[in-house]
């Protein structure tokens, strides 16, 4: 499965592939965080908690005037902040003299009071060690603030009473002090008719007073608020500690935990674990693993088929070959790139060993070294210093002259047979065209149409041409080869390879012209599990080597 953007995706299979190889990393995980929060329950105080619930009602001062929805809202939210204030609390506790250990602050920390306006509810939630005292607290605090809230509209209403009677009595006294000027207008003389009307204002006024402080006593007396305990609390749940759920969420959050580890561990490690990731990871069909070099053949740049054709580890370059041979029965590639995403991880050994075995089942090979930046090929066969690809396109030498056969042990008679296009095989089965003189822009001479004609021929003399080519991440040269060439094989070794690297190598592949036959994974002793001495019979085949070794023949 393949992105926008040319990187391989995830299928589900591939979670679940990453799910199950951390495995253990889930388990330990689920175990530890279930085990602490066990552990933390278990040791937490005993906590229970009640719930009564209070009436609001609203108190009318004016009969003719009818309380707003907004205005009963506000009411309520202000008698919910009202039971909070400490003189409500220290009321409360009076109500529960049992209760020694609480103080006014601390019930209104283990308290909770929430509003309901459309309800006109206050509820009030206490938490305490013990459930017959979370009861007790909870029902003292709700009769407490009834009594408390019922306290305060009386004393509200008095003041409203006491502040109206003192303006009717004011307007009394005025009254008083008018008709004393009327008669003393009259006992002078003075027309008293602007006193006299002022007097019967007056009297009005006060008259309508009295009236105001009668239907105001009388209408608090019918409409005046009673808060009072709608529900009480007839029992407590428990809190804490609550063993089960937060075992139970414990086992929940490890799993969750336990899978991000995983995944952030497969995120930050970007080792290529098999093979079968490898060709998982580059879509391309696994050919085959093969093992590292044996040290001497490494120290004297020496070929496992051409030094011991007959040994054990030239029986895993023979299965590579009858590997190629079955996915190359379709397309009948014959021009075959060899390549990796990086320097050292083997393609030339593996290029060079693959053209032996090819020449030794018979076929006219030619073996080509076409990474000019850094050739190796020569070293193989004993050919440093002879003309090569570069003294071919630049007509300092035939390709007859640069053109190298090499004996093949066990090969067929090359003079006994023609290759497939009617030409002569020169002697030999397997012929080794070197790179040459280093050019001074091996991107231009790659891209030449020299080089093309030069390739051409190639394919007019032999049956195969094998080419060593670049690693393709570094440079573009690969990719600019890939239109000449039928197809390409890749070489991945890996304790070198990561994830982002295959990523990148098969975005950049995924342009090719040529067809993508296969991949071969070097330093298959990397492998875990891997080993010829179990899996397939060939005793000492895995045996242990010096796994930080490097040579020069890995590349």
């Amino acid at each position: 499965m393949i992105d926008e953007i040319g990187r391989p995706g995830r299928p589900m299979a591939d979670y679940v592939r990453t799910i199950k190889k951390g495995w253990w990393i889930v388990v330990a995980t689920v175990l530890i965080v279930a085990g602490a929060t066990y552990f933390v329950s278990s040791k937490q105080k005993p906590s229970f908690q009640a719930t009564a619930n209070d009436l609001i009602v609203a108190p009318t001062f004016d009969p003719n005037q009818k309380t707003s929805s907004s205005q009963i809202t506000q009411y309520v939210n202000t008698q919910a902040a009202i039971a909070q204030s400490p003189d409500v609390a220290a009321a409360a506790l009076a109500l529960a003299p049992q209760i020694k250990d609480m103080t006014p602050r601390k019930l209104l920390k283990a308290s909770t009071i929430t509003a309901d306006p459309v309800a006109t509810i206050v509820s009030f939630s206490v938490s305490y060690h013990t459930r017959d005292g979370a009861v007790l607290l909870t029902n003292s605090y709700a009769h407490a603030f009834a009594t408390y809230s019922h306290n305060l509209v009386v004393k509200q209403t008095q003041h409203r009473i006491a502040t109206a009677q003192a303006h009717a009595d004011d307007l009394h006294n005025q009254a008083d002090r008018a008709f004393q000027q009327i008669q003393t207008d009259k006992q002078l003389g003075t027309d008293p008719t602007q006193d006299e009307s002022t007097y019967r204002s007056l009297i009005r006024k006060a008259a309508d007073a009295d009236l105001a402080v009668s239907d105001l006593k009388a209408s608090t007396q019918d409409n005046l608020g009673q808060s009072r305990v709608q529900s009480e609390a007839s029992g407590a749940a428990q809190l804490a500690p609550n063993t089960k759920r937060n075992t139970a969420v414990g086992i929940i959050l490890g799993l969750v935990l336990g899978i991000g580890l995983v995944f952030a561990r497969e995120a930050f490690d970007t080792r290529v674990r098999s093979a079968e990731q490898v060709a998982s990871e580059l879509g391309l069909p696994l050919f085959g693993r093969l093992p590292r070099p044996d040290k001497d053949m490494r120290r004297h740049d020496q070929l496992t088929l051409l030094a011991d054709p007959h040994g054990i580890h030239s029986e895993a370059y023979k299965k590579l070959r009858v590997s190629l041979d079955f996915a190359n029965l379709d397309p009948q590639a014959q021009m075959i790139l060899v390549t990796s995403a990086v320097a050292q991880e083997g393609k030339s050994t593996t290029a060079a060993n693959l053209a032996v075995a090819m020449a030794a089942a018979g076929k006219n090979v030619v073996l080509v070294d076409l990474d000019l930046r850094a050739p190796y090929l020569d070293r193989f066969f004993g050919l440093t210093g002879r003309p090569g690809v570069t003294d071919v396109v630049l007509g300092n030498a035939s390709l007859d002259e640069a053109l190298v056969p090499v004996v093949v042990p066990g090969a067929p008679d090359p003079g006994a047979r023609r290759n497939g296009h009617g030409h002569s095989s020169h002697g030999s089965l397997l012929h080794v065209l070197v790179a040459g003189e280093p050019p001074s822009d091996p991107s231009a001479l790659l891209a030449s149409q020299s080089l093309a004609t030069v390739l051409s021929e190639l394919r007019e003399r032999a049956e195969m041409v094998v080419i060593d080519t670049p690693p393709v991440l570094p440079v573009a040269d690969t990719m600019g080869l890939t239109s000449q060439a039928d197809a390409y094989v890749v070489v991945s070794k890996l304790d070198l390879i990561r994830r982002p690297m295959l990523h990148e190598m098969r975005r950049e592949l995924g342009t090719a012209r040529a067809l993508g036959l296969g991949v071969v994974v070097t330093d298959a002793e990397a492998e875990s599990g891997y080993g010829y001495g179990g899996g397939y019979g060939y005793g000492g085949y895995g045996s242990q080597t010096d796994q930080t070794a490097r040579t020069r023949a890995s590349r």
